[in-house]
């Protein structure tokens, strides 16, 4: 690894240190962060320079003894946005740098892709005017795309969003002077997992997102692992089916053609089922309708499928289910569990267990919240303006829509 690296993950653990356990001092810390005393002492330094931390007075329990010295979150800090695209909506979240929604704002996706930054930019302006922030100022903006996400921002290409080789980053970079980070959906969701929980989760996982696709985050060891180009995870588009689904990709018999949301809606409207959301085909399974029997053991045949070929190659048995695999897990752990026996090697299986995240919460999500925070408090980000105190802006102007502040 990378000094770069190394200097970057030491930066993130031991500001997500200070974020979990408000007052904390430098010995423990280190203990949190496991980074030597030296760097943690030299990363402390330069937080509290930028105004991201303060030195807070902890009292011992009892009163005894002379008050230490901890460390918190500036209550001065500043703010991050999280954006999430989905293929009709931007939903936006603004946060405090502990990862604490503030305000949600959603605005429809623009038709044009020529307007997707901009469009970005106003639900920014709108969603701190809704929440009575106009004089703040932003540390990060964090975008996640359901799709191929390059390390250098470009949208390779996302199915769901009709885009390739098309970089989002760089259009609202243009509309705005708060540094922007970028990531795919399921990567940012695995990264709420890592961060934004107490205390931080320094386990090896693989969460899996099923939103208007299928897409996965792999961490081993707490570091989210996104591979060569940025593309690893993609586990939607494996073939679980010879001559299945007709899949958005272009391709056929794609997990994401059978288990996706958008997938599913599809499945259960051309059986005569009549839905308007995912949550009613949830509402159905949980009710035991008759009418969606066959249909729930297809879907649970094609998720076994891609379970196991997924936990198979990464050695991840340890699943966090996200989006709406997530809501659909209740209904559904047994019949889950008796298809992976025949699937999955028998000691992986002894080792599998699966977990509901706490990301995809489609009203506030955390995924662009925790890739703004994973920006604004490492030291491999950009090379000027994370670092620089937050600027006061000129008042923020008319692009302001409605939001709802929560």
């Amino acid at each position: 690894m990378s000094q770069i690296a190394v200097r970057h993950r030491n930066a993130t653990r031991i500001f997500h240190a200070v974020r979990s356990t408000p007052g904390a001092t430098q010995r423990e810390i280190v203990e949190m962060s496991e980074a030597d005393k030296s760097t943690v002492s030299t990363v402390l330094r330069e937080f509290e320079k930028l105004g991201l931390i303060e030195r807070v007075e902890r009292r011992h329990s009892g009163g005894r003894g002379r008050p230490s010295e901890g460390y918190a979150i500036s209550s001065a800090g500043g703010l991050v946005v999280g954006v999430n695209l989905r293929p009709k909506e931007i939903r936006l979240v603004l946060a405090d740098l502990a990862g604490e929604p503030r305000a949600v704002l959603s605005r429809p996706m623009a038709e044009n892709v020529n307007d997707i930054g901009r469009s970005i930019h106003a639900g920014i302006v709108g969603l701190m005017i809704s929440a009575g922030l106009e004089e703040a100022t932003l540390r990060a903006v964090g975008i996640t795309v359901p799709g191929l996400v390059q390390t250098d921002g470009t949208v390779r290409h996302s199915p769901n969003l009709d885009w390739s080789n098309f970089n989002p980053k760089m259009q609202l970079m243009s509309e705005t002077e708060v540094p922007v980070f970028i990531g795919n959906n399921a990567d940012g969701a695995a990264l709420g997992e890592i961060l934004l929980k107490n205390p931080p989760s320094d386990r090896s996982f693989m969460l899996v997102l099923c939103d208007s696709g299928v897409g996965a985050g792999l961490v081993y060891n707490g570091e989210l692992c996104r591979g060569d180009g940025g593309f690893a995870g993609e586990i939607g588009h494996q073939k679980i089916m010879r001559g299945g689904r007709n899949c958005i990709c272009g391709s056929h018999g794609c997990l994401d053609a059978h288990v996706s949301n958008r997938s599913m809606m599809a499945i259960v409207c051309e059986a005569g089922i009549e839905v308007d959301e995912f949550a009613d085909i949830v509402r159905l399974v949980e009710a035991g309708d008759p009418r969606m029997t066959g249909i729930m053991k297809d879907y649970i045949d094609a998720m076994a499928m891609g379970l196991a070929n997924s936990v198979s190659v990464t050695g991840l048995p340890d699943v966090v289910l996200s989006g709406g695999m997530a809501a659909m897990y209740p209904h559904i752990e047994r019949q889950l569990h008796e298809a992976l026996k025949d699937l999955i090697h028998p000691q992986l299986l002894v080792d599998l267990r699966f977990t509901v995240g706490m990301e995809e919460n489609r009203e506030r999500p955390l995924g662009g919240v925790a890739i703004a925070l994973e920006g604004c408090t490492g030291f491999a980000a950009l090379e000027h303006a994370p670092w620089a105190p937050p600027q006061q802006r000129e008042p923020l102007n008319s692009l302001a829509t409605s939001g709802e502040t929560l």
